[in-house]
């Protein structure tokens, strides 16, 4: 239902003369607050179809000279595509007497409030639509597809310098996940637990010394091709057996490349430094070298 407000504000004067006692000149004045109106159609005294003026939206007030002794009434149409009208609005004129002459407004204004439906300005050949509620979406853009792989290897691990401790070999889990990312980088953690032990275990098992490795570091990783290239750095822990145990903290850092065989297995090569902070001994510096395979989640 659209509601339409047609105000017709009439302002008469009235000019006397000696010949024409009851003539007057009366204008019709009207507001209308639909923008969408393109035409308006007037005529005096009277609906009849073939006496309709019709003028432009721009157009919004008529003056006619008439006798003013008799009441005139003005009609009023409006319309959006100049065929099919709105029902019409009057307004009156007022009667005066002869031998007066003045400028006559009315105490109060004329408006009458007109409710159109469209089955009246369109002659019922339009449906009323009710507006359905529409929910805005947001567009976060993609979601983000983290990484998430699993590592069994082997290493060697040497100290440096070359002759401040054994040489070590063993094996190593590492579990790695992406979170989000940042530039180029996807950013995530790489845990890596690993058991050594020295190379001369079958040689000599008295002296054999064992390790193992605990870190949790902090990872940034690059895809170039199918190869992922990546940096990690973190806190280092070991525990060393020989004939006691013995407890070391440090900082591990790590760079590696996975190379990306099938969908869900890669092979990987990583070279790793493990510096020794507490206690800090001939051996603090160890350098790790390990290849493994990949399994992707």
């Amino acid at each position: 239902m659209m509601k339409r407000l047609l105000s017709l504000l009439l302002i008469l004067v009235f000019a006397m003369s000696a010949a024409f006692a009851l003539d007057g000149i009366v204008t019709w004045v009207w507001y209308v607050n639909d923008w969408d109106v393109q035409y308006y159609r007037y005529q005096l005294d009277g609906e009849d179809d073939d006496k309709w003026t019709v003028v432009g939206w721009d157009v919004n007030e008529v003056t006619l000279e008439l006798d003013v002794s008799v009441v005139h009434t003005l009609y009023l149409q409006q319309s959006y595509d100049g065929v099919t009208w709105s029902v019409s609005s009057s307004a009156d004129s007022e009667i005066y007497e002869a031998g007066t002459t003045e400028e006559v407004k009315p105490e109060e204004e004329m408006s009458e409030v007109i409710e159109v439906t469209p089955d009246e300005i369109h002659e019922k050949e339009e449906e009323v639509v009710e507006e359905e509620a529409v929910e805005e979406v947001v567009d976060e853009g993609p979601k983000y597809e983290s990484f998430t792989y699993l590592d069994l290897g082997v290493g060697y691990m040497n100290a440096i310098p070359n002759s401040a401790g054994p040489k070590t070999v063993g094996a190593f889990a590492s579990y790695s996940k992406t979170f989000f990312k940042a530039g180029v980088f996807d950013i995530g953690v790489k845990a890596n637990l690993s058991l050594y032990t020295s190379k001369n275990l079958f040689l000599d098992i008295k002296n054999t010394q064992m390790f193992t490795y605990l870190n949790a570091l902090a990872l940034a990783t690059v895809v170039v091709g199918n190869c992922d290239l990546y940096g990690a750095i973190g806190p280092d822990m070991g525990l060393r057996f020989i004939n006691d145990a013995q407890f070391n903290l440090g900082l591990a850092v790590e760079l590696g490349v996975r190379y990306h065989r099938y969908k869900n297995f890669s092979l990987g090569f990583s070279l790793s430094d493990h510096y020794y902070l507490i206690p800090y001994t001939s051996i603090a510096n160890r350098f790790d070298v390990r290849v493994y395979a990949s399994k992707s989640f």
